[in-house]
């Protein structure tokens, strides 16, 4: 029986880190990337069409129509690599706006800018968050 056991924990073990070697997120979680004045910037890494992506969500938790921008980053070891595609986005009152396949608006590839993405290795970040009420 322990025997068994040994062979799943060491099967287990494979998937896990092959999931984390290719930066592959098995789970469907958002990552805060940044909050001001009540508007939260999200990202997720996702596959689409084969490829991984960077999606985008925005919540806007203020009773006002507001427009959010920001200019986009990729960070490797602390080293940041500005990224040609910036964002500005409306987001309605007490509303969310998120990206996934068929919204190109909220999506962008990173294989344009970095050979990797994976959590906690190369990042997507923002810089110079401005959000102005309409």
């Amino acid at each position: 029986m322990k025997r068994y056991l040994l062979i799943f924990a060491m099967l287990l073990g494979a998937v896990c880190s092959w999931g984390q070697v290719t930066g592959i997120s098995s789970t469907d979680k958002w990552i805060l990337i940044q909050n001001k004045d009540n508007v939260k910037v999200f990202r997720n890494y996702k596959m689409c069409d084969g490829k991984q992506m960077v999606f985008l969500k925005i919540e806007n938790g203020t009773a006002k129509r507001v427009t959010v921008s920001w200019k986009s980053q990729f960070q490797i070891s602390g080293l940041k690599i500005p990224a040609d595609k910036n964002f500005s986005l409306t987001v309605e009152a007490n509303s969310t706006l998120s990206g996934d396949c068929s919204k190109e608006v909220l999506s962008l590839n990173p294989y344009l800018y970095v050979s990797v993405v994976e959590e906690g290795k190369c990042d997507y970040v923002i810089q110079d968050l401005n959000i102005v009420i309409l």
